[in-house]
């Protein structure tokens, strides 16, 4: 992430990441790139390793987007992406 760029919590266990100055095309880059960076770094705890599992989308905020419609944007991105691996494991 750039300095330029802010993680936060959510709620649960549900993070959201703005990407400043980025359009969809680069969002989702950086979506499957950090993706591949949690995928590749297995969380252990005493010893024992912890299965992870995640879901992520990326969209394009747009001129006039309330949170409310940045959210449920969001949260279709995200389960656009969940079916999509769904039926990449079939």
């Amino acid at each position: 992430m750039r300095d330029s760029d802010c993680l936060g919590r959510l709620g649960g266990d549900e993070f959201g990441v703005l990407l400043s100055h980025a359009n969809q095309e680069q969002a989702l880059k950086k979506a499957d790139i950090l993706a591949a960076a949690l995928e590749n770094s297995p969380t252990s705890w005493s010893g024992h390793s912890i299965p992870v599992s995640f879901a992520y989308g990326a969209f394009e905020l747009k001129a006039g987007d309330n949170p409310n419609t940045a959210m449920a944007r969001a949260d279709q991105a995200m389960y656009a992406q969940k079916k999509s691996q769904r039926s990449a494991a079939e």
